[in-house]
């Protein structure tokens, strides 16, 4: 029972943080603590990013069927050119992911087995939420998606890789960055959707031995579910009500949630 019970809270953790613009990473790392849940298996922790993975992949479907139709010359099945999407953004989308994919083979097995102290989480989730307090200031959004060039798009690849660090949101980090570069909010979140995808099959095909040399348990398959469902209706949320507030609730969040790291993590 308290397996389950485990589950269910950092699936549903996993599957809500992954998306929104608050540390992922740094809530599967704290809740654990705060609330002593037993030692995570690799394996565990793979089907929670697998989960995700089928979330956002099952999500953004059809604009990749466009993206890739467009990039060999061919017609949108799905009014991807209504979505700004044109014959480079697949190629855009490939140097957006350079970066982070050079970075990551490097030090992400370096960041996976060095745990970082409290005090360092607190101040990357501080400094995640200072960042998006600053550019939601500056916010602008005169940039359409159609005019993401690939100088931006490796800037934004390139700030990704900051994720890697403990505390910091990847999505989080993305979206502010987009938002400096003149992005509405949603075709900046839709953007980092998207960039999020290539990073993530890579991440999980890694993992995925850890997953299948434990054994398909039926706690993993659990844990992909609950994932995966928190994490498509977070973001089918988030998209539909990010032009109707502001990312102030998540600076203040990130605000609290540093506080609550510094103070009571160990």
């Amino acid at each position: 029972m308290e397996i389950i019970y485990e589950m269910l809270i950092l699936g549903f953790v996993q599957g809500f943080t992954e998306f929104l613009p608050i540390s992922s990473s740094g809530h599967l790392m704290v809740i654990p603590q705060l609330f002593d849940f037993s030692s995570q298996s690799l394996s565990f922790v793979a089907s929670l990013h697998l989960g995700t993975l089928f979330a956002v992949v099952l999500y953004f479907w059809r604009d990749w069927v466009d993206i890739f139709l467009l990039a060999f010359g061919k017609e949108t099945k799905f009014g991807g050119q209504e979505k700004g999407y044109r014959k480079k953004t697949l190629w855009i989308l490939g140097v957006a992911t350079l970066p982070g994919a050079f970075f990551g083979f490097l030090f992400l097995e370096y960041f996976e087995t060095h745990i970082p102290s409290a005090s360092l989480m607190a101040f990357f989730i501080l400094i995640g939420s200072i960042v998006l307090w600053q550019a939601e200031r500056k916010f602008r959004g005169d940039l359409a998606f159609e005019n993401i060039s690939f100088g931006k798009a490796f800037l934004m690849g390139c700030v990704q890789t900051l994720s890697l660090l403990p505390g910091i949101s990847r999505s989080g980090i993305t979206m502010a960055t987009g938002l400096f570069l003149g992005l509405s909010r949603k075709d900046s979140a839709r953007f980092s959707f998207l960039m999020a995808v290539p990073i993530t099959v890579g991440a999980s095909l890694v993992s995925l031995p850890e997953i299948f040399q434990q054994g398909l348990a039926i706690e993993s398959i659990i844990t992909v579910l609950i994932t995966f469902v928190i994490a498509y209706s977070t973001i089918s949320f988030f998209l539909g009500w990010i032009e109707r507030i502001k990312y102030d609730i998540f600076v203040w969040y990130g605000c609290i949630f540093a506080g609550i790291v510094f103070f009571f993590v160990r």
